[in-house]
């Protein structure tokens, strides 16, 4: 229910949210997700690890399976 009302208000406006909930994160894209960081005291926004998006393509995980085995990665290369 949460994702749908997200979706629906991105239609009209930029929506930027926080979770650490693999169900709510399942619901979206792996295009959609920017994985944050901090290193060392900077922080650091980026599209998920290309390796990760692959598994993602070829099904063998969703995004909550990710999150809750192996946390999400940021793709370096967008620094």
């Amino acid at each position: 229910m949460l994702a749908n009302v997200i979706r629906e208000a991105s239609q009209t406006r930029q929506v930027i949210i926080t979770t650490q909930s693999p169900d709510l994160i399942s619901c979206f894209a792996a295009e959609e997700i920017r994985v944050v960081e901090n290193v060392g005291g900077v922080t650091k926004i980026g599209p998920l690890d290309q390796h990760q998006r692959e598994v993602l393509n070829q099904k063998l995980f969703s995004l909550g399976d990710l999150l809750r085995v192996e946390g999400l990665w940021r793709d370096e290369s967008h620094a």
